[in-house]
Order: structure tokens, then sequence, then C-alpha cells
């Protein structure tokens, strides 16, 4: 397989035995999360059919124990205006991680990176197959974090 260059056709790709549904799961549970990867963009649509909202593509993977290393991914997280009943999502993302969250700050998805959290992890289906995602956050109890209320 080679190396998909920007301005080309495409690539070849051998995708026979690839498995496309299934179950992609560990057992739910509380697990230790590291932030492996950001992707910044926009939600689909706002409530009145504009543009989109700041959002963060989020992907895990599990930091320690028997299940180290299996991914978590696609995880949203979206900054809702302040007034949206689940602006505080996002918010509280941000204390669990150590980033600013206080008042008017900069978001920098790549500071992110290596940042570790705790989360209950449960399996969820989309058109077939299982995967796992974050039900509850909180912040990693092995990180001190400053000016943190909690």
């Amino acid at each position: 397989m080679s190396e998909y260059e920007p301005g080309s056709d495409g690539f070849n790709y051998d995708g026979e035995g690839v498995q496309t549904q299934g179950d992609f799961t560990v057992p739910e549970d509380i697990y230790l999360l590291k932030v492996e990867r950001v992707k910044p963009g926009k939600s689909k649509i706002k409530e009145d059919g504009t543009g989109g909202y700041p959002q963060v593509v989020v992907d895990f993977k599990i930091a320690e124990g028997p299940r180290k290393g299996f991914p978590i991914s696609f995880h949203y997280v979206t900054f809702l205006p302040k007034t949206h009943k689940a602006a505080g999502m996002a918010v509280h993302f941000l204390k669990c991680i150590g980033q600013p969250w206080e008042g008017t700050f900069k978001v920098t998805p790549g500071a992110w990176i290596g940042k570790t959290l705790q989360a209950f992890l449960e399996a969820k289906e989309y058109n077939g197959t299982k995967n796992m995602a974050l039900k509850w956050v909180k912040p990693d109890p092995a990180v001190e974090l400053e000016d943190s209320p909690f």
C-alpha cells in the first residue's frame, strides 16, 4: 500500500478481511484515558440553521491496566453558547484535563494531547457496530489540578 499524496488521484488499499461490523468494545467500567489526537472543527449546524459551533474531536487510548492501548475514538467536545443548557459539558471537560476554563480564555486543543482523565466507558451501537463512548468524565486522581474547585 502506498501513502496518499495530496493532489493525487488516490492510492491502492487491500481491504480484504478487514472487520467492518461487530463488537469493538472493552468491559463497561472506569478507565484512565490519555488524549492521543485532537481535530478542531465545527459542529454540523447551529439551532438557527447557520454554520456550526466550535468543536474538537478527541481520540483517546486507555492509559493503563490490561486494556492499555485500546483506542477510544470520536469523542466530540462542542463549545456551545454559555446560555445553552449543555454549555457546561465542554467546560467540565476542560477542567478535567487541567486546561483554562474560567472567564474568557483561548481554547488550545493541541495542549490537550497527552492529558489524562478518568471516564466511565459504555458500549454504544451504531449501524450494527458496537463501540465505546464516554458516559462521564472526571479528573485523573493522580494529577493535581491547579486552580480547580474540586
